[in-house]
């Protein structure tokens, strides 16, 4: 079960109606008038179940997309100006890391294109689920963090801790992550006390006393779930990564390093291919190997693993 979905539904999942309020609410108006002819045309019990996914045919834009590819950096020193980048699925999973302490950075967040124009404020939503101390049973732990960024830009984000300390157990790791596009004005001031100190640091789950967790928890996934519902806010996403200690080639694998999650369109997803695209170190930028000049044209987020340090 998804930990995000339920809470944070994605555009595809409205009626028609409400995406194209939403999408005229921050100037997409030319995408909300498309939804709107495609609404018309089709019949009423249709129009009413589907949402943004029926404009995908028509030149759709990096935020529209639904699909992703994880790559992978290794965590070694790169002797050139680039380093190659290799499918999380072809990695070799890190069987010591079991029970280990782990480090969760938020590393790079680079913005395509995303709803409306100028300056995006941007919430980053990520959920994982811990083992509560004592017993068998599991809970669902939330952050969020913050960050401006234009269209065709990095945000200033590197090494923003997320949770410290998480442990991983035997089975492996869930990540969950989902964006929101915060337009309204009142909105964007609650999004300042984010950049506080006290929000930006990550949650330590080896020296925080268990209890405090539930309720910083449900104020950050409280938070969000009300950023999410005002009409001109527009979340991007969920997005679930999962990576374990198996030898299945289906599934991504769990090892230190670095996971790029890239916001991909479905029909992509068969034939993507990570080894056409590099990761320029100095720019943080993804870029094609056989073209140095071309970026990568869609979203991806960037977070790294490594081992907690007490």
């Amino acid at each position: 079960m998804s930990l995000l979905d339920q809470d944070f539904p994605s555009l595809t999942t409205m009626p028609p109606q409400l995406v194209a309020a939403k999408l005229r609410a921050v100037g997409e108006n030319d995408t909300a008038e498309a939804l709107e002819e495609a609404a018309a045309m089709s019949q009423p019990e249709v129009s009413q179940s589907f949402g943004i996914r029926e404009l995908f045919g028509l030149a759709p834009k990096p935020w529209q997309h639904n699909g992703n590819a994880i790559g992978y950096l290794p965590p070694v020193p790169a002797s050139s100006d680039s380093i190659p980048i290799i499918s999380a699925r072809r990695i070799e999973a890190d069987a010591t890391l079991k029970e280990a302490a782990l480090k969760i950075t938020l590393d790079r967040f680079y913005v395509a294109k995303y709803p409306g124009g100028g300056k995006h404020r941007i919430l980053l939503h990520f959920a994982t689920q811990i083992q509560v101390r004592g017993s068998v049973a599991t809970e669902v732990l939330h952050f969020n963090t913050t960050c401006d960024v234009l269209d065709g830009e990095t945000a200033a984000i590197q090494g923003y801790p997320i949770f410290i300390g998480l442990n991983v157990g035997n089975e492996g790791l869930i990540l969950e992550y989902t964006t929101i596009n915060v337009k309204n004005e009142q909105d964007q001031q609650i999004l300042d006390i984010l950049n506080s100190d006290v929000f930006r640091a990550g949650i330590t789950l080896v020296s925080t006393f268990q209890p405090v967790l539930a309720p910083f928890s449900a104020i950050a996934v409280g938070l969000a779930k009300m950023l999410y519902n005002r009409y001109n806010n527009i979340n991007v996403g969920p997005f679930k990564i999962g990576l374990d200690f198996s030898t299945i080639p289906l599934r991504e694998h769990l090892a230190e390093g670095s996971y790029i999650v890239t916001q991909l369109p479905e029909d992509l997803q068969r034939t993507w291919n990570w080894s056409d695209w590099a990761y320029r170190i100095d720019s943080g930028l993804i870029i094609k190997k056989a073209d140095s000049e071309q970026r990568i044209p869609y979203n991806y987020l960037i977070f790294s693993i490594t081992r907690h340090q007490e």
